[in-house]
């Protein structure tokens, strides 16, 4: 294999596990990770219908925080009440 075609493969595997993003668009999981971090409450009451799909967020968001506590590093939280 010709160092050309070993690079343009490269190329192509980065391509699709780092895919060139939109800088003004999320992905639903980060528009909810900021709502949960924003107020944790307010998410839960939103997803509190059986109905509400982004439920299953909350398990995973809430690992997350559990895993950042256990390493000392405070969860980001952003507080709007001055």
């Amino acid at each position: 294999m010709s160092t050309r075609q070993l690079l343009k493969r490269i190329e192509k595997v980065h391509g699709r596990m780092f895919p060139k993003r939109d800088e003004g668009a999320f992905t639903l999981e980060e528009l909810c990770r900021t709502i949960w971090r924003e107020d944790e409450k307010t998410f839960r009451t939103m997803t509190s219908e059986n109905s509400c799909s982004l439920r299953h967020f909350i398990p995973q968001f809430e690992r997350e925080d559990l895993l950042e506590r256990s390493r000392g590093v405070p969860a980001v939280r952003m507080n709007t009440n001055y």
